[in-house]
């Protein structure tokens, strides 16, 4: 487990990741500050975005394959680079609908 320390009240703790479903078929996952409660985001995901870290993890494999290779690289690139613009969205979508103390 990762270790880390509140920008709140400063205390150390280790990371303990916590999942909830938001709307919709979003997921929210995050961890508390179990001093202040300060709760911090770590990524948003959709089922499309489930989906396609399927296929990114069928075309890793690929990359073993010889004949595979060259393709496989990009296919992982393009898979990885529409998954991280999903992610992004959903967290600007998402951050100002949670309830927070600051």
């Amino acid at each position: 487990m990762t270790e880390c320390k509140c920008d709140k009240c400063s205390t150390a703790f280790k990371i303990e990741l916590e999942t909830t479903r938001l709307e919709n078929d979003v997921e929210r996952t995050y961890f508390t500050c179990p001093e202040c409660d300060a709760e911090y985001d770590v990524w948003f995901k959709n089922d499309e975005v489930y989906e396609l870290e399927k296929e990114r993890d069928t075309w890793k494999d690929r990359i073993q394959n010889p004949h595979m290779r060259k393709k496989a690289k990009k296919e992982v690139e393009r898979i990885q680079s529409r998954i991280a613009e999903i992610m992004k969205r959903l967290k600007c979508e998402y951050v100002r609908g949670i309830n927070r103390d600051e």
